[in-house]
């Protein structure tokens, strides 16, 4: 065994590397001194072997002696070349040998006391064990220790286990120092010597569980939380984890009731128990995950708890319960868990309307949560072997429109937001997305209910109405105009409803100077349409929608277009006699857009007489003297019309008899003058 091995105890390792290094020195220069100061310190390793006197039974202390009487015969000897000195240290080196062979002889010890004696010189020479030797010996160590934890000595038990991290047990260090490192701080555990025990842990090997497990243990009694879970997620990771330890560190978390501690032993175990493939695992899994949402539900009850992280890790844990049922369901086994199910969709349900009113800007997790208990509650629909209740159908249509409401809000947000363009408009695809297939679920349930009464169903058509005015807005930031369209003739094909839902999206398309003109006058024509067929008419809003289509169609000044503002303008001429039949002032048509419409009418028939239509003319002119009778000092106004409507037609009458044409030129000149509407 090589000197350079060697590792005594404290009190006789200086002395040991004094001798090596003045050897060494007298092999370059030969001096009495140094003869004289090696003699002395190896009388003194025979006098602290000497102190020992009670092991005289142990062979170790018979050869510790022999190598100091050795080396001290041949000091004495003064060899005379340098040769014979190192061949004093390769005799030291050898006489070493014999200390190992020592550990044998432990075994036949009489006693504990002679036995700890002998360990205890064994571990004092400083030298290597072979396997055996030293696996022999760490038992005998561990005995001890084991014996003096029972006794509840457990700094003694310590100090015992610790000592089999000696270097002497070098042969079996990669085996045997964890477990000595983690009874030591076991003992220390006991002791309540907890920063002593974390020390200790730290020696330990990082690559098995059992260490981070008592990482654990100590991390809960310093009252260290964040650390405890490091500790559980390393756990986890290693080769040799064992399921068992998470049920263990389950009961010592809900002990020292740290509950994110809790949870994430309750995570940790959900996956284990997920990445099995035995078939009851999912029913298990379920379960697990109930626990772990009723957990996080409590945490995010108190009043300090963060619900940046916790309500997202809420919804992560409502999407695996879904998962597992999907899972259930493709084995037909989806009934075992029905009631789990009906567990689900409530709480998440009740959740995201408490959320509501409490987690304020944060409408996509509102909407993530509704729209899980809508997919909770149609998985409880299929597993569910009775009759469905009402409520069901009812919930499924408002956690559906609920989930569309929150993810609109958010999209509204994050046009005030800092997004990038192409995110924001992959939202914006997404939700558009999202709401036809809200739409088609609502409207899948009206249709296919049998229990829904008809004010349920109503309210149903109402929230419809909703999501149509959604899209809308959410085609118009797409600029999808052709779409818009399709939208705005299903609306028209729809119930009564439909008239606020035009005047919504009439609201958004008149704000927006990029909306093609076509688009917005088939919405101001459809709103209108919608107003009279539908007998819901708003006289002032349906005055100002008249006035903006009629604008639109004279602006583009064909005959084409100029027939169909005329239509619209009998039709309010017909709006205002009804108006006036009813001799009521709640509802009147607005005076202000009466003479709008007067003006209008006289001016345009002014500007048919340029172009030369007498016929067109004439039709202003007449629906003019009609509209005098609901305008104040109606009547002059009229007279003043039918003369001036007389001479119109004398002039003309005149013109196409003698074909002078440009006389009537001349005369319509003139009449611009009239233009005072």
């Amino acid at each position: 065994m090589s000197a350079s091995k060697r590792k005594l105890p404290p009190g006789v390792q200086d002395i040991y590397q004094e001798i090596k290094g003045m050897l060494s020195t007298y092999t370059a220069q030969t001096h009495p001194n140094y003869m004289r100061r090696i003699l002395d310190i190896l009388i003194n390793i025979k006098a602290n072997l000497n102190d020992n006197k009670r092991s005289a039974r142990s062979t170790i202390c018979t050869e510790l002696q022999k190598l100091a009487s050795l080396a001290e015969s041949f000091t004495k000897q003064r060899p005379r070349s340098n040769k014979d000195w190192i061949r004093l240290a390769d005799d030291l080196d050898r006489e070493g040998v014999h200390l190992w062979n020592a550990s044998a002889s432990m075994q036949d010890a009489g006693d504990e006391e002679g036995q700890a004696v002998s360990a205890t010189c064994l571990i004092g020479a400083g030298c290597e064990l072979s396997k055996i030797s030293a696996t022999a010996c760490l038992m005998l160590l561990w005995q001890f220790g084991d014996r003096q934890y029972q006794a509840k000595r457990w700094s003694e038990a310590a100090d015992w286990f610790l000592a089999g991290t000696s270097g002497v047990f070098e042969s079996i260090s990669a085996l045997s120092n964890s477990k000595c490192f983690r009874k030591a701080a076991l003992c220390y555990i006991q002791q309540a010597e907890y920063a002593k025990a974390a020390a200790v842990i730290r020696r330990c090997s990082q690559d098995e569980a059992a260490t981070h497990y008592l990482q654990l243990l100590t991390a809960v009694h310093q009252g260290l939380e964040d650390e405890a879970i490091s500790a559980v997620k390393a756990m986890v990771k290693t080769s040799d984890f064992n399921r068992k330890m998470l049920m263990l560190a389950t009961t010592l978390a809900n002990e020292s009731n740290m509950k994110s501690l809790l949870l994430s032993v309750l995570e940790a175990l959900l996956n284990t128990v997920q990445s099995c493939t035995t078939p009851d695992m999912d029913v298990e899994a379920i379960t697990l995950v109930r626990c772990i949402i009723r957990l996080v539900l409590k945490v995010l009850a108190e009043p300090a708890s963060d619900r940046t992280s916790l309500i997202p890790r809420l919804i992560k844990h409502f999407n695996t319960a879904l998962k597992i049922i999907e899972g259930l369901d493709a084995q037909q086994k989806v009934t075992m868990v029905s009631r789990d199910i009906s567990w689900l969709w409530r709480t998440a349900y009740n959740c995201a309307i408490q959320g509501c009113t409490e987690w304020m800007e944060l409408e996509a997790n509102i909407s993530d949560l509704f729209d899980i208990a809508r997919q909770l509650l149609e998985a409880y629909q299929d597993a569910t072997l009775t009759d469905i209740d009402v409520e069901i159908h009812i919930h499924i249509i408002n956690a559906s429109f609920a989930a569309i409401v929150g993810r609109v809000l958010a999209v509204r947000r994050l046009a005030l937001g800092d997004i990038g363009d192409n995110d924001r408009a992959q939202r914006v695809k997404e939700l558009s997305d999202d709401i036809v297939s809200c739409k088609k679920r609502i409207q899948n349930v009206i249709n296919t209910s049998k229990v829904l009464v008809d004010d349920e169903i109503l309210r149903a058509q109402s929230l419809l109405h909703v999501l149509r005015v959604f899209e809308a807005e959410v085609i118009h930031q797409m600029k999808d105009w052709s779409r818009l369209l399709l939208v705005i003739q299903e609306i028209v094909s729809s119930d009564a409803l439909a008239v606020n839902t035009f005047e919504a999206i009439v609201d958004i398309l008149w704000v927006d100077k990029e909306c093609p003109v076509d688009v917005l006058f088939t919405a101001l024509e459809a709103i209108l349409h919608a107003s009279l067929d539908r007998d819901s008419l708003s006289i002032d809003k349906f005055s100002r929608w008249l006035r903006a289509i009629c604008t639109m169609l004279l602006s583009r000044n064909t005959p084409a277009d100029r027939a169909k503002a005329i239509g619209y303008v009998e039709q309010a001429v017909q709006v205002l006699q009804n108006c006036t039949a009813e001799s009521t002032s709640e509802g009147e048509y607005p005076l202000d857009e009466r003479y709008w419409v007067l003006g209008t009418s006289f001016n345009t028939g002014i500007e048919c007489l340029h172009a030369s239509s007498l016929d067109e003319a004439k039709r202003w002119f007449e629906i003019s003297t009609t509209i005098c009778r609901f305008v104040p000092d109606g009547r002059t106004r009229a007279d003043k019309i039918v003369t001036h409507g007389e001479d119109i037609s004398v002039v003309f009458s005149i013109a196409r008899t003698l074909c002078i044409w440009p006389r009537v030129s001349a005369d319509l000149n003139e009449m611009a003058s009239w233009r005072k509407f």
